[in-house]
C-alpha cells in the first residue's frame, strides 16, 4: 500500500511539472497613434472682407492749370472697404497644396483731390472724386501645409470697375458757376500676395490675406496707378 501511494505522488508531481500546464503569457500590443490629419483637397467657397488704400499719380484736372500754364499734378488716394464671396479648388500632394481660386466683391474705396488753377487767364476751381466699387481676382495658389494650418502665395488677374467725377467752378463769376463730368470703366491688371488659413472644425477654415494690385486707373481715362493694397479675412466651407 506505501508503495502504490509513492508512485501516485510522483506521477503527480510529475505531471505538475510539465511544460502545457503553466498558463501562457499574453503581451499587450503597443499602442499606435493615429491622430487625424486636415485634408485640404476639393472644392471650397466662402466669404471675404477686407480694407484698401489705393492711389492714382498725376491725376489728370485739365483744363484746369498753374498760372504760368503748366499742368496741375496731384495725387489722388482712395480708401475704404470691400466686401464679397471666393471659391476655390485645391489638391494635396504630401504637405504641398496648390489649386486655383477666384473672388468677386463690392467695394467702397473713395477719394478727392480739390485744386485752384487757371484756364487761360480766369480762376477756376476744380474738384475731382473717385471710387472704385467692385473689386475681383483669378489667382493660382500654392502652399504648404502644417497639418491644419497652411501658409500660402498668390497670383493672376485682377479686375476693378471705378467711377471718377470732376467738377469744375468759374471763380469769376458771381455766383460761380459749375458743371461736372463723369467717366467709368474696368480697368484689368495683375495681383499678387500672401496669407494664413487655419481649418478650425472639421468643414470650415479661416484666413488672413494681403493682396497687392496693379490695375491700373480709369479716372478719366489717363491717370496711372500706385497700386491697390488690400488686407482681408474670411472663412470657407470645404465640401
Amino acid at each position: 500500500m506505501s508503495l502504490v501511494v509513492l508512485c501516485l505522488s510522483s506521477v503527480t508531481a510529475f505531471g505538475a511539472d510539465l511544460p502545457g500546464k503553466h498558463p501562457s503569457i499574453i503581451e499587450a500590443p503597443s499602442p499606435i497613434s493615429s491622430l487625424p490629419v486636415a485634408s485640404w483637397s476639393g472644392f471650397y467657397a466662402g466669404v471675404v472682407a477686407g480694407t484698401g488704400r489705393m492711389s492714382a499719380r498725376d491725376a489728370d484736372l485739365s483744363p484746369i492749370t498753374n498760372a504760368d500754364g503748366t499742368p496741375i499734378s496731384k495725387d489722388l488716394y482712395r480708401s475704404g472697404g470691400a466686401a464679397g464671396v471666393e471659391a476655390g479648388y485645391a489638391l494635396q500632394s504630401g504637405a504641398l497644396v496648390y489649386g486655383v481660386e477666384a473672388d468677386l466683391a463690392l467695394a467702397n474705396l473713395r477719394g478727392r483731390q480739390d485744386a485752384v488753377g487757371y484756364v487761360q487767364t480766369t480762376p477756376f476751381a476744380v474738384g475731382l472724386e473717385a471710387k472704385t466699387n467692385a473689386l475681383g481676382t483669378l489667382r493660382g495658389r500654392v502652399g504648404y501645409a502644417l497639418d491644419k494650418l497652411l501658409v500660402y502665395g498668390t497670383g493672376g488677374v485682377a479686375f476693378a470697375h471705378q467711377r471718377s467725377s470732376l467738377t469744375v467752378a468759374d471763380l469769376s463769376a458771381s455766383p460761380a458757376l459749375s458743371s461736372t463730368g463723369y467717366a467709368s470703366g474696368y480697368a484689368v491688371g495683375w495681383t499678387i500676395g500672401a496669407g494664413l488659413e487655419y481649418a478650425f472644425a472639421d468643414h470650415f477654415s479661416g484666413k488672413v490675406e494681403y493682396l497687392y494690385s496693379d490695375i491700373g486707373d480709369r479716372i478719366r481715362g489717363e491717370a496711372s496707378s500706385k497700386g491697390l493694397q488690400m488686407f482681408r479675412v474670411g472663412t470657407n466651407y470645404k465640401f
